[in-house]
């Protein structure tokens, strides 16, 4: 999952994108339960840079969810709760804030299904 010199170069709407143009499946898009697993493989890592990669694919999340309007992609309260215990894992005060902006965030822009 991890390689150090890889800085995420994979352009996840590009990939979205070419799913969606190359496969009239809607199986095989991508869904918000597949970026939970993606998540939550960062949630169990111990990498160090597992919180800030796992934000960038939350970032990634939205700009797809938002660029093509899929409702089926927008970030909820399982999101939101997994970058929670994502922040909450690191031993620094920034990962205590990040993980209080989340929650922040989620009590602001979710609601209680």
């Amino acid at each position: 999952l991890y390689n150090d010199d890889d800085d995420d170069k994979d352009d996840h709407a590009t990939i979205y994108q070419n799913i969606q143009s190359n496969n009239d499946n809607e199986d095989t898009k991508p869904s918000l339960r597949t970026f939970h697993a993606v998540l939550l493989a960062y949630k169990n890592s111990n990498h160090p840079s597992a919180p800030t990669r796992a934000t960038n694919v939350l970032k990634k999340l939205n700009t797809i969810h938002k660029q093509y309007k899929d409702a089926s992609l927008q970030p909820n309260e399982i999101t939101f709760n997994t970058m929670i215990g994502i922040w909450s894992k690191t031993s620094s005060k920034a990962g205590a804030e990040k993980a209080l902006a989340f929650l922040e965030y989620m009590e602001k822009n979710t609601r209680a299904n």
